[in-house]
C-alpha cells in the first residue's frame, strides 16, 4: 500500500534515543520542586494540598507550579522554561486516555532533562500509561494511584485534599534515593512497589 503514513503516539522518542531515567534525589532539603497539573476535574485542588504535604515531609525551598492549557497537550515553551528550573517534579491528575498518557509524557521528557519526576494517576488509566512509557523506552517506569473516583477528578474538595494528603508519602518516597536517609519508606496501597524498583533505570 502507498501512501500511508505511520506515526509515533510518543512524539518521537523511542526506546533507541537512549533517554536515561534521572537519578532520585539523596536529599530533597533547599531544592525547588515542580508541579505539573493537567488542569483534569478538581485535580488542582488535589495537587495544592499535595504540596503543601511535600513542602512538610521534603524541606523544599521553592515550588514552581503549572497549570496546562489543556489536560491532553504538553506543557506550552513558557512552562517548560519555568519547569527547567526545578530539581524534581510531580505530574497528573492522569484520570483519562489522553490526558494520562500525556501526563506519564510529561514526566518522561523532564527525566530526560534529568528532574527525577513522578507520575500520579487512578489505576484504572494504569494500562494506557504502561504502553505510552514502554513505547517511550521505559517499560517500568513507576506510577503512583489515586483510587479515588470518579476517574475524571470530578471530587469534591475536601476528598481531592484527602488523595493529596494519602499519597503524599508515596510521591515523596518515588522522589529519592531509597538508600538516603530522606527516604520514609512509606507504607501505601496506592504505591506501586513493583515499579518503583525501576527508578533511575
Amino acid at each position: 500500500m502507498s501512501g500511508l503514513e505511520v506515526l509515533d503516539p510518543s512524539g518521537g522518542a523511542s526506546a533507541g534515543d537512549g533517554h536515561k531515567l534521572a537519578p532520585r534525589l539523596v536529599s530533597t532539603a533547599g531544592t525547588t520542586l515542580g508541579v505539573v497539573c493537567n488542569g483534569l476535574g478538581n485535580s488542582e485542588t488535589f495537587f495544592d494540598e499535595l504540596i503543601v504535604q511535600l513542602l512538610a515531609l521534603g524541606g523544599f525551598a521553592k515550588v514552581v507550579k503549572v497549570v496546562k492549557d489543556s489536560k491532553s497537550v504538553p506543557p506550552t515553551e513558557e512552562q517548560w522554561t519555568q519547569l527547567r528550573e526545578v530539581d524534581v517534579a510531580v505530574t497528573g491528575f492522569g484520570g483519562c486516555g489522553s490526558c494520562s498518557t500525556r501526563a506519564a509524557r510529561d514526566a518522561l521528557e523532564l527525566e530526560w532533562q534529568g528532574i527525577p519526576t513522578v507520575y500520579v494517576g487512578h489505576p484504572a488509566l494504569a494500562p494506557a500509561v504502561a504502553a505510552i512509557c514502554k513505547i517511550s523506552g521505559h517499560p517500568d517506569y513507576p506510577q503512583i494511584h489515586g483510587h479515588l473516583d470518579p476517574p475524571v477528578a470530578a471530587w469534591a474538595d475536601d476528598d481531592a485534599r484527602a488523595l493529596g494528603r494519602e499519597l503524599a508519602g508515596a510521591v515523596y518516597d518515588a522522589m529519592v534515593d531509597p538508600t538516603s536517609d530522606a527516604a520514609l519508606l512509606t507504607s501505601v496501597p496506592t504505591r506501586n512497589d513493583a515499579a518503583l524498583s525501576g527508578a533511575g533505570r
